[in-house]
């Protein structure tokens, strides 16, 4: 059973208190948040950063992620920028919800979208009307929203749900295969890339770290739909746990370049670590170590025939080099083989086609 699955018929509880009230507290929302999943609620929906953060460390239930800024130039309130597509994913929001309303905005819905399912998430669109959905399901949101309703004209907002709009939307459903960008891509290099015919576990290292897993001629989805998220993997001990994507995914490694004062992205820190930049080496290094070591893991755990490195920041020039010299102090009989994948950004769609086209 996938995520998505799991909140069918459910109750996702939105722990959202008034700014500046008497609950605007984080120990406040931990509170709602632990009730809802006490008594049962499928997942939670939270606003703001810090409060995902929290959260999704004290609770088990999935988050849905949402920010909220009131804006001079435009009157779309709900995760209006990619940054915080970002920095909710980053926080451990497994959803994001974004405004997906047809009005003037900073950041265009369909690449809000994008961007969330780029990084490994689910994508919830926010709408006020059926066209909205149409518009919101082509762009490729997974889950639809009537959030909006009654709130996109000027004057006092509904008193009621609208369950007509609900009713319309609900219609639009369609049979889907329901498998983030990962898994596609992992097929897709199996049917007809860098591990074809064989059983692989790919991963992508870009701004975040995804992957998938066939065995046996099958993609391995998982009883959440989370095979393959090696990224979500938890590094450290007690109090210093962190996703391993913290650690060594385009984000990580250009936060580790931050903090030690030299500001830029990954793709900048790879290119100085080339050209031998002490600095540079040492946060490649400390990223790659990380990576290598949870890949021996993943060896160990699968052992697939090899392992298929993409994403912008995997295929990066000398990226795969340092994997392999981070696993020479690592146990040589769990050293996997690396293979770098073959095609490129089209792996997903290719993938995705093939696994609709073959009806698995």
């Amino acid at each position: 059973m996938n995520l998505i699955k799991t909140l069918c018929g459910g109750l996702v509880v939105s722990c959202q208190p008034m700014p500046g009230g008497p609950f605007d507290r984080i120990d406040a929302i931990l509170s709602f948040a632990r009730a809802a999943q006490a008594s049962g609620a499928v997942a939670l929906r939270i606003e703001g950063i810090s409060n995902v953060a929290a959260v999704t460390k004290a609770c088990q239930l999935p988050v849905i992620g949402i920010t909220k800024r009131d804006l001079d130039t435009s009157a779309v309130r709900i995760t209006p920028f990619l940054e915080d597509v970002e920095e909710l994913i980053r926080s451990g929001a497994s959803m994001v919800a974004v405004d997906a309303t047809d009005r003037p905005r900073p950041v265009a819905s369909k690449d809000l979208i994008a961007a969330i399912k780029g990084l490994g998430a689910i994508a919830m669109a926010d709408i006020s009307t059926e066209a909205e959905a149409r518009a919101a399901l082509d762009a490729g949101a997974d889950i639809i929203g009537t959030t909006m309703s009654g709130y996109t004209e000027p004057g006092p907002g509904p008193t009621a749900p609208d369950l007509d709009l609900v009713r319309d939307c609900a219609a639009l459903r369609v049979p889907l295969q329901v498998i983030n960008d990962a898994q596609a891509a992992a097929w897709g290099e199996y049917r007809f890339g860098a591990g074809r015919g064989r059983d692989i576990v790919f991963v992508t290292v870009s701004s975040g770290i995804g992957g998938g897993v066939v065995a046996g001629g099958r993609l391995l989805r998982g009883a959440r739909g989370l095979a393959g998220s090696l990224g979500q993997t938890l590094r450290g001990n007690g109090d210093s746990l962190l996703r391993l994507e913290a650690l060594a995914s385009g984000f990580g490694i250009a936060e580790a370049a931050r903090m030690a004062g030299h500001p830029g992205d990954a793709k900048s820190v790879i290119a100085a670590a080339n050209d031998h930049v002490p600095w540079a080496n040492d946060i490649l290094a400390g990223a790659t170590s990380e990576l290598a070591t949870a890949l021996v893991g993943v060896q160990a755990m699968v052992d697939p025939d090899c392992i298929v490195i993409g994403g912008g920041v995997g295929l990066a020039h000398g990226f795969i080099a340092r994997l392999e010299q981070a696993f020479e102090t690592l146990p040589e009989t769990l050293v996997p083989t690396l293979v770098p994948a073959k095609l490129g950004v089209d792996a997903g769609v290719i993938g995705a086609a093939d696994l609709l086209n073959e009806g698995h």
